[in-house]
């Protein structure tokens, strides 16, 4: 099983020059440095996976580089 995951940014996207995608549980399958991914979730059933993503950029100290986000996986 899989799930895709996805960031929204705002603002001046040109800025960013990395996305590096961290989980709790499960794979990378695919997408790692780029605003979307593929998490591989086999045998995650029932379990709650949280992914953090960190921008990588000429970011002013006021703005977040990181979010992280959960979601359950269906059995």
């Amino acid at each position: 099983r899989t799930r895709k995951l996805r960031i929204d940014v705002t603002g001046n996207r040109k800025t960013i020059r990395t996305y590096t995608w961290a989980l709790s549980a499960g794979t990378v399958s695919q997408g790692q440095g780029t605003p979307s991914i593929t998490v591989n979730t086999t045998g995650l059933g029932g379990q709650t996976i949280t992914a953090t993503i960190e921008l990588g950029g000429g970011f002013g100290p006021e703005c977040q580089r990181t979010s992280s986000c959960s979601t359950l996986v269906r059995r």
